[in-house]
């Protein structure tokens, strides 16, 4: 959506050529920071050239989204009265026409019929906003579905590889508090060639080279960790391999 596009079209052309007066072009450097996450931005911001990058602290500093010209970024907090939620910056070097809170604010206050004109028109880029971000979640839940399905599918003769193996790890955990420590050379050799062949089945299913698509991959490799890695944490090798990872 170009959302700052849309605002202009809801104003009169007195409203723009005050606008248009007031607000400044402002080129910003690539990494330069713009808004930042807990802060309160002192202008409003339209993307008239480059690309913008918007992150939050709360999901990793992952990217969510990048907004491009015809944008506009700063109008939540406008409306709010809050903080920013999210840290936008360049990606590229861009220019913005970057319009001060306080001098909206002024001109809003005095100017009843600009400001309701105004705030509709947030309000309508707001609710598209919420109309896209959860048509983009219902996509992500179904998705989540068909991968999810992907992954049973090829998890039953995995999880009789992993029976084994559990099987074979209390045997040997048994074998070890009767005969001091010791584990039997046979039961210790079947342990062995399980792990081998359960590493061969693994990197067919999940490996480089492997078919399947990424995201049933990672779903996979998520069941097998959550099922095997309270066994092989009773190991010191691999407890302190977890832990400390370059140590």
């Amino acid at each position: 959506m170009r959302e700052a596009l849309q605002l202009l079209s809801e104003l009169t052309s007195e409203d723009l050529d005050w606008l248009f007066s007031a607000g400044e072009e402002q080129l910003v450097k690539a990494d330069a920071e713009i808004i930042v996450e807990g802060h309160y931005p002192d202008a409003l911001f339209f993307v008239l050239q480059g690309l913008l990058g918007i992150r939050s602290e709360v999901l990793g500093d992952s990217v969510l989204q990048h907004q491009g010209p015809g944008e506009i970024l700063g109008e939540m907090s406008l409306l709010e009265g809050k903080p920013a939620s999210a840290t936008v910056w360049a990606v590229e070097d861009s220019l913005l026409l970057t319009l001060p809170v306080e001098v909206l604010r002024c001109e809003l206050d005095d100017n009843p019929h600009m400001a309701a004109r105004f705030y509709c028109a947030l309000g309508r880029i707001v609710s598209g906003r919420l109309r896209d971000s959860m048509g983009r979640l219902g996509q992500m839940l179904r998705d989540r579905g068909v991968v999810e399905e992907l992954a049973s599918s090829q998890w039953n003769e995995i999880s009789v590889f992993i029976e084994q193996l559990k099987v074979l790890v209390q045997q040997a955990d048994q074998a070890a508090l009767e005969q001091g420590g010791h584990i039997p050379g046979q039961l210790a050799e079947e342990i062995q060639d399980g792990l081998l062949s359960f590493s061969e089945l693994m990197n067919e299913t999940i490996g480089d080279a492997a078919p399947a698509h990424e995201s049933v991959k990672v779903e996979i490799g998520r069941r097998v960790k959550r099922e095997l890695l309270p066994y092989l944490l009773l190991t010191r090798t691999a407890e302190r391999s977890y832990a400390k990872p370059r140590g």
